[in-house]
């Protein structure tokens, strides 16, 4: 089976949010640049408790961060992926049925990363 690298879709640059910091305040509403962007009352439909709407302001509220570690992890998946590959191939066939194995996670997981990128960014994943 041969197993070929896999490098990280960019993302676009056109795809930028408002600086941060991005903050959470007691009541549920998301800060962003020191201006109450969404407060927990539009952060779901009607029909959900307000503690669910307050939950989904703590994870608008982490986005950038999320977005940060995103990236960064995806920088460190490939570069393992790529040493992996490097030490398991011969002649750019991975034989080891452990190392396919490994490498197929990398993919599945450098695959997912990058879709959270481009939905995160308005790109293409």
């Amino acid at each position: 089976m041969k197993v070929e690298k896999k490098r990280p879709v960019p993302s676009p640059e056109s795809a930028r949010p408002t600086p941060g910091p991005w903050t959470l305040e007691y009541d549920g509403s998301v800060v962003i640049g020191g201006q109450i962007s969404v407060g927990p009352d539009s952060c779901g439909p009607d029909d959900v408790s307000r503690e669910e709407r307050k939950a989904n302001c703590r994870l608008i509220a982490a986005a950038p961060e999320l977005l940060t570690v995103c990236r960064e992890a995806l920088d460190g998946l490939v570069l393992q992926r790529d040493l992996v590959f490097s030490a398991a191939h011969v002649g750019g066939v991975v034989h080891d049925a452990d190392d396919q194995a490994l490498l197929k996670r990398y993919d599945a997981l450098i695959t997912a990363c990058n879709a959270a990128i481009a939905k995160a960014t308005g790109g293409v994943a």
